[in-house]
């Protein structure tokens, strides 16, 4: 806590923040517990203390550094995401697509989003982000897409879920329906893209070439 003291964050202040922090505590979908500034509830309370970005932050490496910064923590920030932004999506609660959902809504770059996701998807979710990245489809876009296409609720998105709910955005051009098609239906060539088979061949020969690190 010394460099947060230096910076500014009074003693007194500090000390209150950590006593609220240690009663912080939540359980994942695994059942394992989520405490301190791991938890959302961690951040929102650091959040709220009033202290400028640079005591925040200058308090939150404090913490995480007595704990030291989990595997996924310093792969997001070393692939350029900001602590806060990795604080973010690691203080999420539930399965690996909610991490995945609050990656990208972050401002990070399209690079450290890449990476920070392949912490958390499948090779096939992978290969459609990296194409979202390539052919410029917005990853919220897709991440939007991918929860209400499937109806079913099941891990996959048929071609006859992604028709029907692209059929449906009129507000999208018909080359990023295309191309969402295809992010959405990894599995299935593009000679079954609805939308244009020639961007819909692009995409999925991009896919095929992509593995995740």
């Amino acid at each position: 806590g010394l460099d947060a003291v230096k910076m500014g964050v009074r003693a007194d202040e500090y000390i209150s923040f950590y006593v609220q922090l240690s009663g912080i505590t939540s359980k994942d979908d695994d059942g394992e517990s989520i405490d301190g500034l791991k938890n959302s509830r961690g951040l929102d309370l650091l959040g709220q203390m009033g202290w400028s970005d640079k005591q925040a932050e200058a308090v939150y490496l404090g913490a995480m550094a007595s704990d030291a910064l989990t595997e996924k923590e310093q792969i997001m920030v070393k692939a350029g995401m900001t602590w806060k932004q990795a604080a973010e999506v690691l203080g999420v609660v539930g399965n690996n697509w909610d991490h995945a959902e609050q990656i990208v809504r972050t401002r990070a770059s399209d690079k450290a989003k890449l990476k920070a996701l392949s912490l958390y998807l499948g090779e096939p979710d992978y290969k459609a982000a990296s194409a979202g990245v390539i052919f410029r489809v917005d990853l919220k876009l897709w991440a939007e897409a991918k929860k209400a296409a499937n109806v079913d609720g099941n891990s996959t998105v048929t071609q006859k879920e992604a028709t029907a709910y692209l059929d449906k955005r009129k507000d999208l051009d018909l080359e990023t329906r295309a191309y969402l098609w295809q992010m959405l239906c990894t599995g299935s060539k593009s000679d079954k893209n609805p939308y244009s088979t020639t961007l819909g061949e692009s995409c999925w020969a991009y896919m095929q070439t992509v593995s995740k690190p």
